[in-house]
């Protein structure tokens, strides 16, 4: 019965992806970002809620983390999850520093999935009376890693000038814990850039009617109607960062207003 099963969701395996994608979109199982990405609790995203995956069987799990590229199959057999991981480096290097750990895996030939981020986010800062877009790091003197195999990557990068040390912990590369990672990764747009959030200020309620902060609320922690800014929650290293976000603010009596 069970190789018949795994047979089954073998062959209906896109259905039962374009199925869970419905579900993302609908609001049934969480926000979906985009309609070609599954979004996994204990991977990359994290936008599904753990227990969503309580009846799905874990081979068709396995099935669905790698064809969407979640995961991928290790030789030993099994999967292995790419995970996050951060580097300290000199502040105001990050950029040049994952230009030359590109370069270094490039001309060593390392063929394995990773990826680079350096967290930015849009300000909006006064010059001569009027407020211009600017483009800020989030975590001065952190490149965060999403790989398989940090170990390899380490090993080829770690002379790279700019480099201080990739983050360990009792010997062993320190992952980035889900809940530090996620928000970051789900905010940033394709450039590693978290843009500006529309905001409904009523009373003391802030709703958020459109952009990256949409569904994180609860990570914001203050307002600043003057500089167009929210202050917002994040982790990294295990410790608390209150980073700026760019945001566009309405009251309430401007949505009274509106036709």
């Amino acid at each position: 019965m069970q190789n018949l099963l795994q047979t089954a969701c073998s062959r209906d395996i896109i259905d039962c992806v374009e199925s869970i994608r419905y579900l993302l979109e609908n609001g049934c199982l969480g926000k979906a970002r985009s309609p070609n990405k599954i979004h996994c609790p204990n991977l990359r995203f994290g936008e599904l809620d753990m227990q969503c995956f309580g009846i799905i069987p874990s081979f068709v799990l396995e099935e669905i983390l790698v064809a969407s590229g979640e995961a991928v199959f290790s030789n030993q057999g099994g999967i292995e999850c790419m995970a996050w991981y951060a580097v300290h480096v000199r502040i105001g290097n990050e950029d040049e520093v994952c230009e030359k750990i590109r370069k270094k895996l490039a001309n060593a030939g390392y063929d394995k999935a990773y990826r680079l981020l350096v967290p930015k986010r849009k300000l909006l800062e006064r010059h001569n009376g009027l407020f211009v877009e600017m483009v800020r790091t989030m975590f001065p003197g952190y490149v965060l890693v999403e790989s398989e195999d940090i170990r390899g990557v380490a090993k080829l990068t770690k002379s790279c000038k700019g480099i201080f040390r990739y983050l360990e912990s009792e010997g062993e590369f320190q992952e980035i814990r889900l809940e530090e990672v996620s928000a970051i990764v789900y905010m940033t747009d394709e450039a590693g850039v978290i843009g500006s959030s529309e905001v409904l200020l009523e009373g003391d309620v802030i709703e958020v009617t459109n952009g990256p902060l949409r569904g994180y609320e609860g990570l914001i922690k203050r307002i600043d109607k003057h500089h167009r800014r929210a202050s917002v929650l994040f982790f990294l290293d295990g410790r608390q960062h209150f980073i700026s976000l760019a945001v566009s603010i309405q009251s309430d009596e401007t949505k009274r207003n509106l036709p």
